[in-house]
């Protein structure tokens, strides 16, 4: 499917889409005035360290805002900070019904805390907000003191509370508004899905890329009318039955006299009372009584297919033809019929909207039996949807620009998704683990405090993962993988230098990866490893000159996957995916022993061997001191191993086993990273597969684990093969290394775009999937021409 056949089902439809406009926008209303008025008070508060002259005290104010700050903003909900708040106003539901009314949040990249609380009035609000803001003051104050005793942390009040004026709730007006917008969006996606589920034949064009037979006419369908209404206008269907008349006289082999039957065809479409003069006798051809008795043609000198485009399917086209043409009969073309004429009344065209049927037929260029390709319009739309999958643009709703677009083209990249066995089972795993972390927070509802916003943006993380796949499998159908590698690091280019400002080593964390994919997506085919083996080793010079030693690493094993591929051998060229993986272990495992000594033996510079040795005294190896996350994970597994679900927020037990866990690897600053990253509100891991397993549990998991046999495995074959490229070679090695090591909010979208380029196709063709034209058949084809001219007649 097209993106222009789905703008095509949705203008057939746009009578639905007003409907459920409508119907949404009542529903809006209803929602809005069923709501109780409530009312928000915020404040803002600036957090600073009070005393900065020592070198001890500026690292501390440095890491105010990535540290200290979200554990605060976590305690802002405790019932240690709204017991006090609860006593002091006499409110009822006590601290874990104020919580649902409480929102504390810090500001991105500054060290600003928001506060702000709903209430039914605007001076309860305005209380509660006031007294939240006072009781994290003295937190702060106990909890963050200098050698002295004296309080380390100030918190400055930038915007004081006032009491609302107006309520919180969402105006009628946009409430309609957001109904009208959201159902018509519902009402878009199932038209889309069902029109890529259920295609059907609607033009010339479409029939004319089915099948070599030549498109001969159109019908106008009969217009609406109710039985005491007189007629609107002329009889538009009389007449275009009457111009087929005189265009049967002018077909080869229908001579006057000549009787020629029309299957499939209605019983106003062919009769007797034909009124074209010396034009043939049109006789009705029933399919079914054609295909249980070929004596029902008998007498008759020719067929004409006619395919009803209000119900038409490519199935039940190829059944019709294969009829037609097992009859022995000579084939004379088809027609279309039940098409909307532009002249047809406003009762008939609304009806038709409700219907999907609000397109006019227009006659396409698709030769007979080919598809029509992708157009131009497919090209430019699947460049934009591969470019905001690499911009990753942060949107409202815990969204971002590459979910979007794919939601938008849902119905376009769902058919290639799944068309492969893997991403079916990857799409049907997905759902499972959703569902089983809905079921895990429901299960740790009582000891575990749940966070609605990080659940949402969990399961977003999911679904636009899936999405990514999907849409780089349907763009890979429309351009060669070169150019679509390059449209994503481009927008991940971008993406990359819009950050670079508040980075610590932009090129590290802002600009390596989108240069390495631009780079390798150019050399996507060369067949030479030359300049492949070349680029990885400048790349690599410019990731460790930046201490970026995993990507140091990528670069060095792709180099020798490249160079290994490129080897003489006397043997046979076959697949030997078995001994590919066993050597393919083993170079990783000489891969990383080999990284290991030049990181400690100097030879990459003082500043990385003095980081790696003092990892390795730490924990005993440099990949467990570089990535300590999985001893916490173990040791939460062995306590709690179903998990915990979306959402759900680390308790307190929760916190001291990881700290058990962690205590392994000797780490000086282990507890202040567990406190402030790892367990500060939400379970986050540092391993995409870990968070999965913490989110949804075994189900999550297994999702995980199918991800990287995704990958390992479609990295063999094109090993096995000798067809792996560089970017192939690199993306799937540090693919597997963000499944284990990688945050899942910032690697998954990572590790779906490597699935999206490495995954092969499967009958993925960029436009209608076109059956094989009936064996046999005996099409009367009389040029491109001659077909315009005879539609032009008719119209």
């Amino acid at each position: 499917m097209q993106p222009s056949e789905l703008v095509a089902a949705l203008a057939r439809r746009w009578a639905v889409l007003i409907v459920m406009a409508l119907v949404g926008g009542v529903a809006g209303l209803l929602v809005s005035a069923a709501a109780p008025t409530t009312y928000r008070a915020s404040t803002s508060l600036f957090a600073g360290m009070s005393q900065v002259s020592a070198a001890s005290g500026l690292g501390n104010s440095s890491l105010v805002a990535r540290e200290l700050l979200p554990s605060l903003a976590a305690a802002g909900r405790t019932a240690a900070v709204l017991q006090p708040v609860v006593d002091e106003l006499g409110l009822a539901g006590g601290p874990t019904g104020l919580a649902a009314d409480v929102e504390v949040t810090v500001g991105e990249d500054v060290a600003v805390l928001t506060v702000a609380a709903t209430a039914p009035t605007p001076r309860q609000a305005a209380a509660v907000a006031g007294g939240v803001v006072e009781q994290l003051r003295a937190l702060a104050d106990g909890q963050y003191t200098d050698a002295g005793g004296r309080p380390s942390l100030q918190l400055v009040t930038i915007t004081p509370v006032v009491e609302p004026r107006t309520p919180s709730g969402l105006p009628s007006s946009r409430a309609a508004l957001a109904g009208g917008l959201l159902a018509m969006a519902a009402a878009a996606l199932v038209i889309g899905l069902r029109e890529a589920w259920d295609p059907r034949v609607r033009t010339a064009g479409d029939l004319a890329g089915l099948t070599a037979v030549p498109v001969l006419a159109e019908v106008d369908r009969a217009a609406v009318r109710l039985p005491w209404t007189p007629p609107a206008g002329p009889d538009l269907r009389a007449a275009s039955t009457e111009r087929l008349g005189w265009l049967l006289t002018g077909l080869p082999g229908a001579a006057q006299g000549a009787r020629i039957g029309l299957v499939g065809a209605p019983a106003d479409l062919a009769g007797p009372d034909q009124t074209a003069p010396h034009a043939p006798r049109t006789v009705p051809v029933g399919l079914d009584r054609l295909a249980a008795d070929r004596s029902a043609v008998a007498g008759i000198d020719g067929l004409v297919a006619v395919v009803d485009v209000r119900r038409a399917t490519r199935g039940g086209v190829a059944r019709l033809l294969a009829a037609v043409d097992a009859s022995g009969r000579p084939v004379l073309g088809a027609v279309l019929d039940g098409v909307l004429s532009p002249a047809a009344d406003r009762r008939t065209r609304w009806l038709a909207g409700l219907c999907g049927d609000a397109a006019g037929s227009r006659y396409g260029r698709a030769r007979p039996g080919e598809s029509a390709g992708p157009a131009r319009s497919t090209r430019v739309v699947a460049l934009l949807a591969v470019l905001a999958l690499g911009l990753d643009q942060r949107l409202p709703v815990e969204t971002d620009t590459g979910l979007l677009a794919a939601a938008l083209l849902l119905p376009v990249w769902i058919a290639p998704i799944l068309r492969h066995r893997g991403t079916r089972w990857l799409t049907g795993l997905a759902a499972v683990a959703l569902a089983c972390g809905v079921l895990l927070t429901l299960a740790n509802s009582v000891e575990h405090d749940f966070a609605p916003r990080q659940a949402l943006a969990t399961s977003l993380s999911v679904l636009g993962a899936l999405g990514a796949i999907g849409l780089l499998l349907w763009a890979r159908t429309v351009w060669p993988l070169g150019v679509v590698g390059v449209t994503y690091g481009v927008g991940a280019l971008v993406s990359g230098v819009l950050d670079v400002p508040g980075s610590d080593n932009a090129y590290k964390f802002e600009l390596s990866f989108p240069v390495t994919i631009i780079v390798l997506s150019l050399l996507v085919g060369r067949v030479r490893p030359l300049l492949s083996v070349l680029a990885l080793g400048v790349l690599g010079l410019f990731n460790i000159v930046n201490d970026a030693r995993s990507a140091f690493g990528f670069c060095v094993i792709a180099a020798g996957l490249v160079l290994w591929q490129a080897r003489s051998t006397r043997e046979p060229d076959r697949p030997r995916p078995l001994r590919t993986v066993l050597l393919l272990a083993s170079a990783l495992v000489g891969a990383y022993a080999a990284i290991t000594q030049l990181l400690v033996s100097g030879a990459l510079g003082a500043q990385v061997q003095a980081r790696s040795i003092t990892q390795i005294e730490q924990t005993g190896t440099l990949l467990l001191g570089g990535r300590p996350e999985w001893t916490a994970t173990w040791a939460l597994m062995q306590e709690n191993p179903l998990g915990f679900g979306l959402g759900t927020v680390p308790a307190a037990g929760d916190i001291a086993l990881a700290k058990q866990g962690f205590a392994v690897t000797h780490v000086p600053t282990a507890e202040g990273y567990i406190e402030h990253y790892m367990f500060a509100g939400r379970f986050e891991l540092h391993s995409v597969i870990a968070d999965l397993w913490s989110n949804a549990g075994p189900a999550g998991l297994l999702w995980g684990l199918l991800l990287g046999g995704l990958l390992v495995t479609s990295l063999v074959r094109q090993l096995s093969r000798r067809r792996a490229s560089a970017l192939t070679c690199l993306l799937v090695p540090a693919s597997l290394f963000w499944l284990a090591f990688g945050p899942l909010p910032a690697n998954l979208p990572d590790i779906a775009m490597t699935l999206g380029l490495v995954l092969p196709l499967r009958e993925a063709l960029p436009g209608r999937r076109v059956p094989p034209r009936p064996a046999g058949a005996r099409p009367v084809d009389r040029g491109e021409a001659e077909r315009e001219t005879a539609v032009s007649v008719l119209r």
